[in-house]
């Protein structure tokens, strides 16, 4: 089973795949994350994977299935998913996360759990409103 949510911060929505355990390199295909996007109305596919410098790490395509980087109103939903999945104790609020198109890693911190929003700060940022509009589950 692979777990699916969308987040929207903003105008931008996005589509998380946990590929921490599961092999999810399908997702990695230009038609796929392109199919994908058009179907949930996603600006980007993410997926979030292991990192061997940070808590996890995060890998993103846009709607026509290039690799992007991952902008702060990403990482606030890849921070408010990890979360969810339990990537770190419930309710942890101090995060790292790598960038893993470029090897950055960004410091996240959770100001708030109401719910199915999640208040994230990236950097020391002004927090972000992440909001899960869904789990999918294939």
């Amino acid at each position: 089973m692979i777990r699916f949510n969308e987040y929207q911060v903003g105008e931008s929505h996005f589509i998380l795949v946990d590929g921490r355990i599961l092999d999810v390199s399908r997702f990695r295909k230009r038609d796929v994350v392109h199919a994908l996007c058009l179907v949930g109305g996603a600006d980007l596919l993410a997926l979030v994977e292991g990192s061997s410098k940070a808590d996890f790490g995060v890998l993103a395509f846009g709607r026509d299935g290039l690799g992007v980087p991952a902008a702060p109103a990403l990482l606030a939903s890849a921070v408010a998913f990890a979360d969810v999945l339990g990537v770190k104790a419930f309710h942890t609020q101090e995060y790292t996360v790598e960038d893993l198109s470029s090897g950055d890693v960004h410091a996240a911190f959770i100001s708030s759990h109401l719910g199915e929003t999640k208040m994230v700060s990236i950097d020391g940022s002004e927090p972000l409103e992440a909001l899960n509009l869904g789990d999918l589950v294939e």
